[in-house]
């Protein structure tokens, strides 16, 4: 799950925390995970990642974190740590566009 840093208020807050809870509900649970090392060893393992196809889920966690904010115009900067090749920041970036973000990765 990425790692949002933003200024917000209570409301905001507790709507941040409702989205985070909602992460872990039914829908992920029926997701097979398979872990992988830290950072990745060579350009084909990278590449692999980056070519894999993870829009149903990504696109969840995106529709999940809306549903906590509905109708609102959301700006600041979103810090995402541990992006890989930044599919969910592309995601958010097109939704909320008022947006700034940061994708970290180590791979």
């Amino acid at each position: 799950m990425p790692a949002f840093v933003v200024a917000m208020t209570a409301l905001q807050y507790s709507k941040l925390i409702s989205f985070a809870s909602g992460l872990t509900d039914s829908s992920f649970s029926e997701m097979q995970r398979v872990t992988e090392p830290e950072l990745m060893d060579d350009q084909t393992q990278s590449e692999a990642y980056a070519a894999a196809d993870f829009a149903e889920a990504h696109s969840h966690i995106v529709d999940i974190f809306g549903n906590c904010f509905p109708g609102e115009e959301l700006t600041g900067h979103i810090l995402d740590l541990g992006c890989g090749p930044g599919d969910i920041c592309f995601r958010f970036a097109a939704r909320y566009p008022g947006c700034s973000f940061t994708g970290v990765d180590g791979s």
